[in-house]
């Protein structure tokens, strides 16, 4: 037997219960800057279920540091976005979660994260992504293409992480950030 879903609307949200948290299914509010609510109904956002915000022509988002996951996709297709920041607490960043957001230029991943997927910045222009030493796992597809065919990235790194021993084989632009 297969068990029901229930879905629940607040606000500009359309979200499910799961266990302690909320996992957020569908944004169908029209605000083009957003901050993700840390609550709903005195439960923790806790995710984002793939393809979520996909083409809601969002511009800035903020993210809560109580979500823990984001599903492929969750970003992608919001061609005008500027600026997003990450939740503290992310895992990893997914499969295509930025693709297609063209403006976007600068991304600061979080410590929490451990990989960076395929694909998750596909069409994406940035022009610096800082990437701490905790990322362990980076998909040399994550523009879609191949890193070493990507030349106008400057990827920020900590000496001796694994993005810098990555990163550094394949001819690309290379700053240091200070171990923390």
């Amino acid at each position: 037997m297969l068990k029901e879903e229930i879905i629940n609307i607040k606000d500009e949200y359309v979200y499910e219960v799961k266990g302690r948290g909320i996992i957020i299914k569908d944004y169908i509010g029209k605000e083009k800057q957003i901050t993700i609510p840390d609550t709903i109904d005195d439960k923790p956002v806790t995710k984002i279920a793939s393809e979520a915000f996909e083409g809601k022509n969002l511009l800035e988002v903020n993210m809560p540091d109580t979500i823990k996951e984001v599903g492929k996709y969750a970003f992608a297709s919001n061609m005008y976005m500027t600026n997003i920041k990450l939740s503290a607490s992310l895992k990893y960043i997914p499969e295509g979660m930025l693709a297609f957001c063209g403006k976007l230029k600068e991304l600061d991943v979080p410590p929490s994260v451990k990989s960076i997927g395929k694909n998750s910045f596909d069409y994406v222009k940035l022009r610096k992504i800082i990437i701490p030493a905790s990322v362990q796992k980076i998909s040399n597809k994550i523009f879609g293409t191949k890193l070493e065919e990507n030349k106008f990235t400057t990827f920020i790194v900590e000496k001796e992480s694994f993005a810098e021993q990555f990163l550094s084989s394949k001819d690309l632009n290379i700053e240091y950030k200070e171990s923390l």
